[in-house]
């Protein structure tokens, strides 16, 4: 029969080593924990454009996992988050940021995997809703037009009161002493009565 080999154990690390005493070569088994995924504040809604952050919390793993991001089912690229760890205990706790600009709905999901253990992941919807409508640019438009439009309307209106009292009025120089003006612009004379009278009553007396 063979003996039995020693078996050493260290919990701190999971690990298990199995040595032969006829063999000095030692095979060592390696325990892997699977922990939690959590995706801290669950749905969200923002407004179009607006920054957004989301952290994921990944507890309770042995080794370090490594955790990464998808957005509809597509790979998020890493200069987007920041992943830190921490030991506890036994375990190790990792903490995800990401950070980006809300463009439209999306579906988030962190993911913890490890090479043996199986992946954990925590999922939560994005919900973009439009931009209020900036109003400030539509009335700059609508105030300067109506500015124009008021400053010609003004310019009409003084041409057109000119005109008027343009046609109203009348030089001096166009009147005769009467304050009656010449026909066909020349004056007719009349005809000296007086003197006409003066004659007749001569050849009567």
């Amino acid at each position: 029969m063979s003996d039995i080999g020693n078996i050493t154990s260290s919990s701190e690390q999971f690990s298990a080593r199995f040595c032969s005493s006829r063999d000095p070569s030692c095979v060592e088994f390696t325990i892997q924990n699977s922990g939690t995924v959590n995706i801290m504040g669950g749905n969200v809604t923002v407004t179009q454009d607006e920054q957004v952050e989301f952290q994921c919390v990944s507890s309770k793993w042995f080794p370090i996992p490594t955790v990464s991001w998808t957005w509809n089912s597509e790979a998020v690229n890493s200069s987007l988050y920041n992943t830190t760890s921490i030991a506890d205990g036994d375990f190790f706790n990792c903490t995800s940021v990401l950070k980006f600009q809300a463009v439209r709905d999306t579906q988030i999901e962190c993911r913890a995997t490890m090479t043996l253990a199986s992946p954990q992941s925590s999922s939560v919807y994005l919900v973009v809703v439009p931009k209020p409508t900036d109003w400030t640019v539509l009335i700059a438009v609508v105030v300067s037009i109506g500015s124009f439009a008021l400053l010609v309307l003004l310019i009409i209106g003084i041409i057109f009161c000119y005109k008027r009292r343009k046609e109203k009025s009348v030089a001096p120089s166009e009147l005769t002493d009467s304050g009656f003006f010449p026909a066909n612009g020349s004056f007719s004379e009349m005809p000296d009565v007086v003197n006409s009278t003066h004659t007749g009553n001569a050849y009567l007396t």
